[in-house]
């Protein structure tokens, strides 16, 4: 969990770019996770093969080229949800050997149902800040995964002496990917007094 992924520049022949994979592991949890690798990337960002049952994928950003592959022998137990996912063209998803697009993944899968299909608003992906901007509709749309999952990666954190952590629960709701939003809140004094 709270993990940043810049698969853009793989050029891994294990991999080939994929995000993380999993093969023949029980009861993975893939929580508040930034993976990015813009539409270039053709592996998805998440992919269950070998009995890789009962994964829980939750508050994660993924930017890539194709987002999720499960699977028959990976369907049970597994649960995606309040995941945000941008930027792939035509059918990213696949369910039991059947690909998908955000609509229909959604229908025949029962997973994601609180999950997003938009433009995460990132500061600066293509730079290397993975940070959320003011209005990103990933802020305070993930969902509470306890106080084991609560930390989350600060804007500014940098590796490999500024690596910190920030609260979910101190800024209201929870956030969609690997970093937490801190809204600052104004408070203005008042300007006079009436009777």
């Amino acid at each position: 969990w709270d993990n940043l992924l810049d698969i853009s520049q793989s050029t891994s022949s294990a991999t080939g770019g994929m995000g993380i994979l999993l093969t023949g592991s029980v009861g993975s949890i893939v929580y508040n996770n930034t993976v990015y690798g813009p539409a270039a990337t053709t592996n998805p960002a998440i992919t269950q093969t070998t009995t890789s049952t009962g994964t829980l994928v939750k508050n994660n950003i993924f930017w890539t080229g194709k987002y999720a592959s499960v699977d028959a022998s990976s369907q049970s137990g597994s649960a995606y949800d309040y995941n945000d996912y941008y930027s792939a063209p035509g059918t990213p998803f696949t369910w039991g050997g059947t690909s998908y697009n955000f609509a229909n993944w959604k229908t025949n899968s029962s997973q994601d149902s609180h999950s997003l299909n938009s433009d995460p608003a990132l500061a600066n992906a293509a730079s290397g800040d993975f940070t959320l901007r003011m209005g990103s509709p990933a802020i305070d749309a993930g969902t509470n995964l306890g106080s084991t999952y609560q930390q989350a990666l600060p804007p500014g954190t940098s590796w490999p002496g500024g690596a910190g952590l920030g609260n979910q629960n101190s800024y209201g709701g929870w956030e969609i990917g690997a970093y937490v939003f801190p809204t600052i809140k104004a408070t203005l004094a008042l300007m006079g007094c009436c009777d």
